[in-house]
């Protein structure tokens, strides 16, 4: 028969990790997940552009510290959305691999300048600019 104390005192120790391990992932969850943009900051709408499937949006002029806010029907629609400056210069904002974004989503840039969306679609879409002011 088992020592009953050895027992207690391993179902306590047990039970204490658990807590502990509990503990230590709620913590880290809240430590890296992203945080919203500074809330000191009041935002404009600079453009708003509607399409279906793949398309560029016309060119908009920001400064430093602006948003792009996507909104589409399904979870299905929306692959992938890169920007391209005036000058031509590129890079891509957001691209899930081998899935779809999901259907609402923001993306911060803090690069000023003349600058056009090209979205990867199958379906309709909706892209919203804001641009950041301090209070």
């Amino acid at each position: 028969m088992p020592d009953l104390a050895k027992t207690k005192f391993n179902l306590f120790a047990f039970i204490g990790l658990c807590f502990g391990g509990f503990a230590l992932v709620v913590i880290t969850a809240f430590a890296i997940t992203p945080s919203e943009r500074p809330e000191s900051k009041s935002e404009t709408a600079i453009a708003t552009f509607d399409g279906e499937g793949p398309g560029k949006t016309d060119f908009f002029t920001v400064g430093r510290g602006w948003e792009i806010r996507w909104e589409t029907n399904t979870d299905q629609t929306l692959e992938s959305i890169s920007w391209r400056t005036a000058e031509g210069r590129g890079s891509m904002i957001m691209k899930m691999h081998r899935k779809p974004l999901r259907m609402h989503g923001r993306v911060n840039v803090d690069m000023a300048g003349t600058f056009q969306l090209e979205i990867n679609a199958n379906g309709p879409w909706k892209m919203t600019v804001y641009q950041f002011q301090p209070k």
